[in-house]
């Protein structure tokens, strides 16, 4: 199970993955720009187009899901305490968007992370790990909440993470960008699933015996 870290760490993976199929790609020198990877609010989003073309990557939604929750019911110990809660099920909806000044790098960029998405329809084991987990060379110079994403717990999740598009309406991203209050962007929306959130709960240990009675009886 993952822990309360996941939701953010699934939004650096989404960060990760269009990154990199960006530099694979060479788009910065088919543009002829440099272009920067974000996960901001969409209203704080053109600031930073004006030095580069930008992809954002926003969690506009979280749905949860109820199939865990009717597979996993809360247990209790023998003195009626709780043992372990029905692990937290999300569906993650995020939308990307290309921010830019340039004519027609919004569209290039949109169409580069959409192939991208396509092509790398979920996230393995070995991919979270890389990605959430960097050597500590590299780790020491992370700022501290991406230093925090190593202990999310997504790679020993039971359910690997699948990424699928949300082909919405105009009508539906109208009032998606209507409540960000921005100027509508050339955006593209997926969901990412299963999160499976659960707390650890301390294990609970016998209390040692201190003193052995009279002919091993028991403690006294």
């Amino acid at each position: 199970m993952s822990t309360a870290l996941a939701i953010a760490g699934v939004t650096q993976l989404m960060r990760d993955v269009l990154n990199d199929g960006l530099v694979d790609n060479d788009v910065a020198a088919a543009i002829g720009t440099n272009v920067v990877v974000h996960s901001r609010p969409p209203d704080r989003v053109q600031e930073l187009a004006e030095m580069d073309s930008v992809l954002n990557v926003f969690l506009y939604s979280v749905e949860t899901q109820t199939n865990w929750s009717n597979q996993i019911l809360p247990t209790r110990t023998a003195t009626g305490e709780r043992a372990r809660n029905t692990p937290l099920t999300l569906d993650l909806y995020y939308l990307i968007s290309a921010v830019t000044t340039e004519d027609l790098h919004d569209s290039i960029l949109l169409g580069y992370a959409m192939q991208i998405l396509h092509e790398h329809p979920g996230f393995d084991r070995d991919e979270i790990v890389a990605g959430l987990s960097p050597a500590p060379a590299i780790a020491g110079g992370l700022p501290p909440a991406l230093q925090a994403l190593a202990q999310t717990g997504l790679a020993d999740q039971v359910e690997q993470l699948m990424i699928s598009p949300q082909y919405l309406a105009a009508e539906e991203m109208s009032k998606l960008w209507t409540s960000f209050q921005s100027n509508y962007r050339a955006s593209m929306a997926y969901r990412v699933s299963s999160v499976i959130i659960e707390a650890t709960a301390p294990e609970r240990l016998s209390l040692p015996v201190l003193t052995i009675g009279p002919g091993n009886q028991g403690a006294t």
